[in-house]
């Protein structure tokens, strides 16, 4: 079994979703950082989500990125354990508003 840490940016996320990350089938994931940024001139909002099989599960909801700021949705006291297929999507409120860096120790 071997651990890899690996990196997923994603520029200029959508209103209907930017898929960020996809977990490989025979891999589990530890998400280990996860960064949005604002690079608009007003505050923008932002749902991060999980969907496993059929089922999404929001990480967060609506949550506010500050006018030049960044939303650390998994860092230093969170970490999301992923599982084969699990998929995780960024939305936020106005298109190419943001970007994303995504972290994650691959076990394979």
């Amino acid at each position: 079994m071997s651990n890899l840490f690996k990196s997923y940016p994603s520029a200029n996320i959508s209103t209907n979703g930017t898929v960020i990350y996809t977990v490989p089938a025979i891999v589990s994931s530890v998400g280990i950082g996860l960064v949005i940024s604002n690079k608009i001139n007003s505050p923008i909002s932002a749902n991060v989500t999980v969907t496993r099989t059929s089922n999404t599960f929001y990480i967060i909801a609506n949550a506010t990125v500050p006018v030049g700021g960044s939303l650390v949705v998994a860092g230093v006291d969170q970490k999301l354990v992923l599982l084969p297929s699990d998929v995780v999507t960024v939305t936020t409120s106005a298109n190419s508003a943001s970007d994303v860096w995504f972290s994650v120790l691959e076990n394979s």
